[in-house]
């Protein structure tokens, strides 16, 4: 199927319930690949890579690049902030997975694309968890195998909500995955007790690594906690050699770069 008319199937799904009825056209074709409408931001698709531990590209994490009407650059957390029910919510969250796997198509030969589900769009889902966007992946012939979809905040979520995604996405064949950013060891524990297949801990916990002993041993200790639970221990931000030196060291499965790659993948030509 060509882009465009991959782009027309798509927007007729997108326009195909009540919130979509009312928005504009989703998805617009770019001269590199697609940008995402959304209350007149412009969204588009950045990556950062995924590294495992041999050095090898693991895969690629997504990530939103907004532009407001005039072209400012904006946080990506913009548009969630002009959702303003959970309806809106759950449509924007899905549009911005489809437009990142969309424009991303080229790098899956390389590894799985990593998605972050936003928590509201969690608990504002009704039906079958992952059913939705497993059928928009079959319009792009990906499969869910080649994603992981990625909680954060999952420590603020009820348990039982939490358990019923994971269960849901691991049906359809996601990769599944929990992002630790804080110290709290209740949170830590609950992530765990979810059993995703990667834990993912934010840059500040290879910062304490760096700043003192007692921040590398605690780091130690979490790495090995995770894969003795059976999950990917992966490391956010580590982007210089004195980090990669690290992460290897403390025998983490993979890093995440932190910096975003420079093929800036759909929306930024044109």
């Amino acid at each position: 199927m060509k882009a465009t008319d991959l782009i027309d199937d798509l927007n007729r799904r997108f326009a195909d319930d009540d919130y979509g009825r009312r928005a504009p056209a989703a998805l617009q074709r770019s001269s590199d690949g697609a940008v995402g409408s959304f209350q007149g931001l412009r969204l588009s698709t950045g990556v950062e890579t995924l590294f495992a531990a041999d050095g090898g590209i693991s895969g690629h994490q997504a990530v939103t690049v907004v532009r407001g009407p005039h072209g400012r650059p904006l946080s990506a957390w913009v548009p969630y902030a002009l959702a303003l029910d959970a309806q809106a919510i759950g449509w924007l969250d899905r549009l911005v997975r489809t437009l990142h796997v969309f424009n991303a198509r080229a790098v899956l030969s390389l590894g799985r694309l990593w998605l972050a589900v936003h928590p509201l769009h969690l608990g504002a889902i009704s039906g079958e968890f992952g059913a939705v966007f497993a059928n928009l992946l079959a319009r792009m012939r990906v499969h869910p195998s080649q994603i992981v979809l990625e909680i954060a905040d999952a420590d603020r979520m009820p348990r039982s909500r939490l358990m019923q995604a994971l269960s849901g996405f691991r049906t359809h064949g996601f990769g599944t995955a929990c992002v630790l950013r804080g110290d709290d060891p209740g949170a830590f524990e609950q992530v765990l007790s979810l059993h995703p297949d990667a834990v993912k801990l934010c840059r500040s916990h290879l910062y304490a690594a760096r700043a003192s002993l007692l921040g590398r041993e605690r780091l130690a200790r979490r790495i090995a906690a995770i894969r003795a639970a059976g999950a990917h221990a992966w490391l956010r931000g580590v982007d210089d050699l004195p980090s990669t030196r690290l992460a290897r060291a403390l025998d983490a499965d993979g890093w995440q770069s932190g910096l975003l790659d420079a093929r800036m993948l759909g929306g930024h030509g044109g």
